[in-house]
């Protein structure tokens, strides 16, 4: 303190060095939930017994730790959170450094979001909805490992990635994942500021937003290590708007996977999502998603998700209600039940699920 530290909240817990120099800062999320599905006639389970048509029960799924700031000087930034999952196993998420360079770029290395899929690359901290929609927990490409190179200059900003491929978080350099792996993302602002695209709310009395974006995904599997060789290719397009009050996000995304051996598969998927606010405090929120699993006896995927927000102090402090409806059956691609939905029989439909939860930060 003699030496002039500093430390106070800004949109959370900060030490700082008095040169500015260092800043660590403190993050948490705690996110209690209680979900509740319906299924019209559940397959049956392994040893053909009835499954439960009924569950329901509360988890902690979204429970983090986290520490980011700069050394050095403000351009050396780094992140390092960890999630505790709904049964108490610790997985680290971000870890990563980045180097802040003029004319607008950046290089990071590390472990982070592949920049594909724009609604999974947003924070879980800054969703929508209770949680992502399943086409992005499907199709999106999670984290990775890898060296990341970004540039911007407005309008335009543009990321360009060199990884291990898609989902593979904490993975060892010797296992056996992408031989290599390249990821772009292009992105267009035409309204608003680059802060207002970290979320799709848009809050009353802000400034418009309108953002279209772009990517697009290269992979091969090593040779060599016992499974036949794949390529991926996985590509989306996007836009995210907001007219100071209300929002409206859309997704179109394909994934063509072509494995030596096997099935040739072309997957094609949609989400469109809006929300609008009826006071300061509350949003209304509507969804509509489709993928099609290019999977015979496969039924396309079609659910449609209403419910409502209540911000007691924006993301820091809400209460989220939502309820989703599959009007076809919701099939084992897309089925994921870390967001709720459970996989469906061929000819089913009508499954319901309802998601409470709040979300605190600190």
């Amino acid at each position: 303190l003699q030496d002039g530290l500093q430390a106070g909240y800004n949109n959370g817990f900060f030490l700082a060095s008095a040169d500015g120099g260092n800043l660590l800062k403190f993050s948490g999320m705690i996110k209690p939930r209680y979900v509740f599905n319906h299924q019209h006639s559940p397959p049956d389970n392994a040893l053909n017994e009835a499954t439960d048509d009924t569950r329901g029960g509360f988890e902690l799924t979204g429970s983090r730790l986290g520490f980011s700031g700069h050394v050095i000087d403000p351009t050396w930034r780094y992140i390092l959170i960890a999630k505790v999952g709904s049964g108490g196993s610790i997985t680290l998420l971000d870890a990563n450094v980045e180097k802040q360079l003029p004319a607008g770029f950046a290089v990071a290395v590390g472990q982070f979001k592949a920049p594909l899929i724009i609604e999974d690359v947003i924070s879980e901290t800054r969703q929508q909805f209770a949680d992502r929609s399943l086409v992005a927990t499907a199709l999106g490409g999670s984290y990775t490992q890898g060296l990341q190179v970004s540039w911007t200059r407005d309008p335009v900003r543009l990321y360009g990635a060199v990884t291990d491929g898609v989902r593979q978080i904490n993975s060892p350099w010797d296992a056996a994942d992408g031989e290599y792996a390249l990821t772009g993302r292009a992105e267009f602002k035409l309204l608003g500021d680059w802060k207002q695209y970290a979320e799709f709310v848009s809050w009353r009395g802000d400034p418009k937003k309108l953002v279209l974006g772009a990517a697009a995904h290269y992979q091969e599997t090593e040779s060599g290590t016992g499974a036949p060789e794949a390529e991926l290719f996985r590509w989306t397009a996007d836009v995210l708007a907001g007219f100071g009050g209300w929002s409206v996000f859309a997704a179109v995304i394909g994934n063509h996977s072509e494995p030596s051996a096997g099935v040739t598969r072309d997957q094609l998927a949609a989400v469109a999502q809006a929300g609008v606010f009826l006071t300061e405090q509350v949003e209304l929120i509507g969804r509509y998603e489709w993928g099609d699993s290019d999977i015979a006896g496969e039924a396309d995927l079609s659910v449609v998700t209403a419910g409502v927000n209540y911000f007691l102090k924006r993301h820091a402090a809400k209460f989220t209600l939502d309820v989703g409806y599959g009007l076809n059956a919701v099939a084992p691609t897309w089925a994921n039940t870390g967001v709720g939905w459970r996989a469906d029989g061929e000819d089913d439909e009508g499954q319901v699920v309802v998601r409470s939860q709040f979300q605190l930060l600190f």
